[in-house]
């Protein structure tokens, strides 16, 4: 019984910690750091169903510095992902993503993990 006392404490304690930690890398260079969707430069609108599955613009450009957030224009959960760079979760029909901020100039292609034939690219340059 006493055992039983202590383990479930030390069970809850293990729980919250483990909620608690981020699995996100630090921001720094060549890391995104998110920032409100209201803050973002550029917004990409996810048209997803009704609009053939797909992004609008399929191709966005920002500068390094600059953030980026999707829009679900769609009547159906869409997540887009570039791993280790961004990730949406899932958006509803409606949300706006926070913004991303990208400090590496680059061309990242990404995805709907929802409906993976759904892909972009964002172009940033110095």
């Amino acid at each position: 019984m006493r055992r039983e006392r202590l383990f479930f404490p030390i069970l809850v304690g293990a729980g919250f910690l483990i909620g608690c930690g981020s699995t996100e890398p630090p921001a720094g260079p060549g890391n995104p750091t998110p920032t409100p969707a209201a803050a973002a430069d550029v917004v990409i609108a996810i048209t997803g169903i009704k609009g053939d599955l797909s992004f609008s613009p399929s191709v966005a450009t920002l500068k390094v510095g600059q953030t980026v957030a999707w829009r679900n224009t769609d009547s159906t959960t869409h997540r887009v992902i570039l791993t280790g760079v961004f990730d949406t979760k899932a958006l509803d029909s409606g949300a706006t993503s926070v913004g991303t901020k990208v400090t590496a100039a680059d061309t990242y292609s990404y995805i709907c993990t929802i409906h993976p034939s759904m892909k972009g690219t964002v172009v940033v340059t110095p």
